[in-house]
């Protein structure tokens, strides 16, 4: 070959020099290209003909049917690597750009003799005169390699190439004229969108630029789907010179512009959107998820279900804390639908556990949303509980705890009675303001000191509390806690209708003395899901005398008891009292008695 084509134009290139294949490498010399290497056979030989010379380069590669990427190149030393450097080097610049310059002197000399000036371009003018007239098609007519047009293209492409910009914007213009008058409407967008890369490389004319842009992508569209991938290409180009001038607002307009039918295109086009809504400033957050929910939906339409949960999963954080209920009901429910559809049911549970309390939904949106749960739940094959569940909805202002510490033995319907009542009676038996104590300071002196401060109960007598659940209809059973040896608790089965709301009284029996703390609520809804509800209660304080301050009790002592086997009572009689007495009559009626025994009445 060196004696036919000369010494300087044939390179011999060795390698694979490693027989034993043990050389590894720190990166394999063509990982970001091994998609798109296929070893056929287990010798390849290839033959380059390049630019009327031949360069002959004859590769040895050993292979065998387990051949792993990773393996890709072990073969090779360092050596080996370096002569494909440098061979390629020498290839570069002694062979490729030498040629492409004395390329671009020749067609420039001949497209100036033929083009160029005023008489040429009249000329040429008047030649193409009537070809307006001719029909449309989509490559227009043909041109062959060695026509003056197909020139013009190739002088524009090689000066674009060697960063002659200003002689390849001059070829692609004068180029496009021909294009457009041949109604060769693909090769003229395809000159447009040159023209408008050759401007952004100049850094100049933005508009014109952006303008060419916009033509090239609307005459491919024009085009149909047969162009797509030129449209694409083109818009993609266009979205990363808007970024480069931080117009990323714009940028996901194009991306909007990009979708097609293809569904997997489009899907991929409207994440990227959704992108630079984000990171525009200021952040469009409400646009950056509403187009990665329609990117969801493009990627959950060709099957791609891990990417629609990804896309929704993002857009969640938008919708999060914001009175979009709607769009957040409906994000949450394809999530946990989609979840379910790739059996990760307990990822599925939690998102369908968003949207239970959606009183904003419509009765059938309502149902909807509860017989997939339901359904999800059971396909888990065990009993879920969820705390605070929002089926149903409990009322907890409405909650009070009825006990009994027979300091009085007033009927268990008194517990319902105003406040105020009891506070009108009391204040009737003090005897007077400027009294140092009353009967209910001498009583306090009788209670143990350990049972002063807290709520006092009886083993073996029941505990009570009230609640108010309210939804939508379902059923469901109730009961305090858990059943040990140590308590008895109550437990209640009702249904609610849509809307309503039923009042419910749990008890609790202690059976044993010790402390006995209410901590919540629990209920199992359809058999299939256990419900909590932690009782938060909050801080009551105590009524002092006027001018003290107001001493804080504590939020939980209302739901803790200390039980006790029994209380010491003192019970009196007193033989033929009127039906109806006054007042004030009582009230001397008590003093008198206080007066004439040790323990208070």
């Amino acid at each position: 070959m060196r004696s036919t084509f000369g010494p300087n134009d044939c390179q011999l290139l060795c390698i694979n020099s490693s027989q034993d294949g043990q050389t590894r490498h720190k990166d394999t010399p063509w990982a970001t290209f091994v998609n798109y290497l296929t070893l056929k056979d287990y010798y390849l030989s290839v033959t380059y003909l390049f630019m009327g010379k031949c360069l002959g380069i004859l590769c040895w590669f050993k292979r065998s049917d387990a051949l792993a990427t990773e393996h890709l190149g072990c073969f090779l030393k360092l050596d080996d690597l370096n002569e494909i450097k440098n061979l390629m080097q020498e290839l570069s610049s002694k062979h490729i750009i030498p040629y492409m310059e004395q390329k671009i002197r020749l067609l420039n000399q001949q497209v100036s003799s033929t083009r160029k000036g005023f008489r040429n371009q009249f000329k040429n003018l008047w030649w193409r005169k009537g070809k307006e007239d001719a029909l449309d098609t989509t490559n227009g007519p043909v041109y062959t390699f060695s026509s003056i047009e197909s020139q013009i293209r190739v002088l524009g492409d090689y000066a674009f190439m060697l960063r002659d910009y200003e002689l390849a914007v001059s070829s692609y213009r004068l180029i496009s004229t021909d294009y457009k008058l041949d109604k060769a409407w693909k090769r003229y967008a395809g000159v447009q969108e040159m023209i408008g890369l050759t401007y952004f490389m100049l850094d100049q004319s933005q508009k014109e630029a952006e303008y060419c842009m916009e033509n090239a992508f609307n005459t491919y569209l024009k085009l149909g789907s047969a162009v797509q991938q030129n449209a694409t290409r083109c818009g993609l180009w266009w979205i990363e010179m808007l970024k480069t001038r931080n117009q990323i607002k714009e940028a996901a307009t194009v991306y909007f512009r990009i979708c097609g039918e293809d569904l997997l295109h489009s899907a991929v086009m409207l994440e990227q959107a959704s992108f630079c809504y984000l990171l525009s400033k200021p952040p469009m957050l409400h646009k950056y998820g509403f187009h990665l929910v329609l990117s969801g939906d493009h990627y959950k339409k060709c099957d791609q279900i891990k990417h629609a949960i990804r896309t929704y999963r993002n857009a969640v954080s938008v919708y999060r804390g914001t009175t979009w209920n709607l769009i957040k009901d409906r994000v949450h429910f394809h999530i946990g639908q989609w979840y379910a559809s790739l059996g990760m049911y307990d990822v599925a549970v939690t998102h369908m556990l968003e949207i239970l309390a959606s009183s904003h939904q419509s009765k059938t949106s309502q149902e909807l949303f509860l017989r997939d749960f339901l359904h999800i739940v059971q396909k888990t094959g065990k009993t879920f509980e969820v705390l605070k569940l929002q089926l149903p909805v409990i009322n907890i202002s409405s909650l009070k705890v009825i006990f009994e510490d027979h300091r009085t033995y007033a009927s268990p319907a008194a517990a319902s009675i105003k406040e105020g009542v009891w506070r009108s009676l009391e204040e009737d038996m003090i005897p007077s303001l400027s009294a140092k104590s009353n009967w209910l300071d001498v009583q306090s002196k009788l209670i143990p000191r350990k049972y002063k401060e807290s709520n006092i109960c009886v083993a073996g007598e029941a505990n009570s509390s009230n609640v108010e659940p309210q939804n939508d209809e379902y059923k469901t059973s109730t009961s305090t806690g858990d059943i040990n040896s140590s308590l008895v608790l109550s437990e209640v089965d009702f249904s609610l209708e849509g809307g309503e709301t039923i009042l419910v009284q749990l008890t609790v029996t202690p059976r044993v003395e010790g402390i006995l703390t209410i901590v919540g609520v629990k209920w199992k809804l359809s058999s299939s899901v256990v419900g909590l509800h932690n009782f938060e209660s909050n801080s009551v304080n105590k009524r002092i005398a006027k001018g003290r301050r107001k001493a804080k009790h504590s939020p939980s002592a209302d739901l803790k008891f200390i039980v006790i086997k029994s209380l010491p009572s003192l019970q009196g009689f007193i033989p033929s009292l009127p039906e109806k007495t006054y007042a004030g009559d009582l009230r001397h009626l008590v003093l008198e008695l206080n007066n004439q025994s040790k323990f208070p009445v």
